[in-house]
């Protein structure tokens, strides 16, 4: 909502489109892009869960529910929480970090775009596994801290962009 309000378009290439930044909305694009990578974590089920109740590492929330899903299936849902977080990853570098986004069709700048964008990606992955290290788990009663704090980062971003 943040890059709505500063570009006043939901289109990813306005919004990847910075032509001069002042200090309040750097400020605001740092809170954004820190409640966007809390809503990243908690949307792709990165962070382990645990059960207070028990200790063992099956009571995960998301391990838990595709238990008993046969090989194939399980296989797809699998596939399908990759792409989930390759595409919410690619809109993230995309959007907050839009250095060497191509802006024509020519061989040489799709080449160097694409060299940027695996750099990036790249980047945020070790970072985003850097966060998953720090923070070996986290119990069922503090989910909704997280889910706050990042719903808070947000709507100061929001408040720094209308001032």
């Amino acid at each position: 909502m943040f890059l709505f309000m500063e570009t006043g378009t939901f289109s990813v290439e306005n919004m990847s489109y910075i032509n001069s930044i002042a200090i309040s909305d750097f400020i605001g694009h740092i809170i954004a892009a820190a409640a966007f990578i809390i809503f990243l974590i908690v949307e792709n089920t990165r962070v382990p869960v645990d059960n207070p109740e028990t200790h063992l590492e099956l009571t995960m929330v998301h391990e838990a529910m595709i238990l008993d899903i046969p090989s194939c299936d399980l296989a797809f849902l699998e596939l399908a929480s990759s792409i989930k977080l390759a595409v919410f990853s690619t809109f993230f570098v995309n959007v907050f970090f839009p250095v060497g986004i191509a802006i024509s069709l020519d061989p040489m700048s799709i080449f160097a775009a694409l060299v940027f964008y695996l750099i990036k990606m790249v980047l945020f992955l070790f970072s985003l596994a850097a966060i998953e290290i720090s923070t070996a788990k986290f119990r069922l009663f503090k989910v909704q801290d997280i889910i706050m704090a990042g719903f808070s980062l947000a709507v100061i971003s929001l408040v720094i962009s209308y001032l």
